[in-house]
């Protein structure tokens, strides 16, 4: 478990799986995390259950967000988790009711700590739609830097959408 001053991360749990649920299963965010279609909650909760904690060994780790009253308030991923290279990506979600109050920068600093002190990483990075304003003004504002395009390389709704690839270097 990680507390800061708004926000704790912790272990992924059966329970959360209905918050997971909303999450995964929302159409609006289906274009930024390449879902193609909703996941059930019963998938959502065998996942949680069989969670492996052992973020070398799978090659992730999901923590949950919640706020100090204890109040699941979104999810953190370090996922593609390369311990040769020590690097890996980033995401976050924060739930609507809960944005706009330092939670998420709060959560970034600390998958950062924890990935740089406990995982040994030195990089991370971060896949972000040109048309996310939130997420980029959260990772620039965070020390993330544009690494680079991938012109038109996520599909929408209408047409086809650049995504910027954001970095840290957790080592400096």
């Amino acid at each position: 478990m990680f507390r800061g001053e708004k926000v704790t991360l912790r272990a992924l749990e059966p329970g959360d799986a209905d918050a997971m649920y909303f999450c995964e299963s929302e159409a609006s965010k289906w274009e930024i995390t390449s879902i193609a279609a909703p996941i059930s909650k019963y998938a959502l909760r065998k996942y949680a259950e069989e969670y492996d904690a052992d973020p070398i060994r799978a090659g992730q780790i999901r923590l949950t967000i919640e706020t100090r009253e204890s109040e699941v308030s979104g999810f953190v991923d370090l996922f593609n988790i390369d311990p040769i290279n020590r690097t890996a990506e980033v995401g976050i979600v924060i739930f609507s009711k809960f944005q706009r109050r330092g939670f998420a920068t709060e959560a970034l600093s600390l998958i950062e700590r924890y990935a740089m002190l406990w995982l040994r990483l030195r990089t991370l990075s971060a896949k972000i739609t040109c048309t996310n304003t939130e997420s980029i003004g959260l990772f620039e504002k965070c020390g993330y830097a544009k690494a680079g395009t991938l012109k038109n390389w996520i599909a929408t709704r209408n047409n086809f959408s650049d995504l910027y690839i954001y970095q840290k270097m957790l080592d400096n």
